[in-house]
């Protein structure tokens, strides 16, 4: 059942990878679980991971697309999203494919701080107004100072950008 099937797997997947060191094995372990529950966000994200450690880029997508559809959870969604977004990004070179899971992150929240920063390294396809719009957002989200005072500047430029003089000076101060 998958109810025994569960602990089992995680058990076994737990044991290759971190004791036998044999990452192989865990997601052959983790594997047949999601055979069993194609549904189960923990495993999914394991999965994920263990395939991103392997350089299986496809799987990973394709694991963290079946963690962020399976989840009812806002937080896990967020992180699934992202994970493909950085993939897509970073080891895929595909910042459309990225943008399009951020976009779809944002979505979901419209003030994660993650994603708004997130997307707006992408830099390319914001527009200025768009942009000046999603960095009032980061910066009344919870960021460490220094990045609040970053982003501050950044705003003030993005307003002057789009003759916001007000705005610009707001930022500022």
């Amino acid at each position: 059942s998958p109810e025994a099937i569960v602990p089992m797997a995680s058990e076994l997947a737990d044991v290759a990878r971190n004791e036998l060191k044999d990452p192989l094995l865990a997601i052959s372990a983790l594997e047949r679980l999601r055979v069993a529950v194609p549904t189960h966000v923990p495993t999914l994200f394991l999965l994920s991971e263990l395939f991103i450690g392997q350089r299986a880029w496809d799987k990973a997508l394709v694991a963290l697309a079946g963690a962020c559809d399976a989840s009812h959870e806002k937080n896990n969604k967020l992180v699934a999203l992202s994970g493909r977004a950085s993939i897509y990004r970073r080891v895929l070179g595909q910042p459309k494919a990225a943008e399009a899971e951020l976009r779809k992150a944002l979505a979901l929240d419209d003030f994660d701080t993650r994603t708004i920063r997130n997307l707006l390294d992408l830099g390319s396809g914001i527009d200025p107004e768009e942009r000046a719009m999603l960095l009032t957002r980061f910066v009344g989200g919870e960021i460490p100072p220094l990045d609040r005072m970053r982003a501050l500047l950044e705003l003030a430029e993005a307003r002057r950008a789009i003759s916001d003089d007000e705005g610009a000076e707001s930022a500022l101060v």
